[in-house]
């Protein structure tokens, strides 16, 4: 689990099986506006959880939106939970996420890139 910096927002990336790893910035403000960069380190067939959570209550998620899809498989499991499932073929993938909402920064929406590398077999 990934946790954020207390006054930005809690992401958590629980892999379905032991071989995901999810990697990226320490603080982010959903009122800046921003990009934010994660690489993705998974083995093929493998899924990843990714979740948009926060105890903080001055952050409020509104939406989240897939941008842009991946060649492997995302689906919403939640309304801020989705879940990747890598490709059948090691190589390379990437998704966009928007989201949405408010926190100190004020109200905006960032846009998450995961860079996904994907692996024949574990390391």
């Amino acid at each position: 689990m990934l946790k954020i910096a207390p006054l930005a927002l809690l992401i958590v990336a629980s892999p379905a099986m032991a071989e995901c790893a999810i990697r990226g910035p320490s603080l982010m403000y959903l009122g800046s506006n921003s990009n934010y960069d994660w690489t993705v380190e998974m083995v093929r067939n493998d899924r990843c959880t990714i979740s948009f959570h926060s105890d903080n209550p001055n952050i409020v998620f509104t939406s989240t939106d897939i941008v842009t899809r991946p060649a492997g498989a995302i689906i919403r499991s939640g309304t801020f939970d989705l879940a990747y499932t890598a490709a059948e073929k090691g190589g390379t993938d990437l998704f966009r996420l928007k989201i949405c909402g408010t926190d100190v920064k004020g109200t905006g929406c960032n846009v998450h890139i995961y860079h996904v590398t994907i692996h024949d077999q574990p390391k």
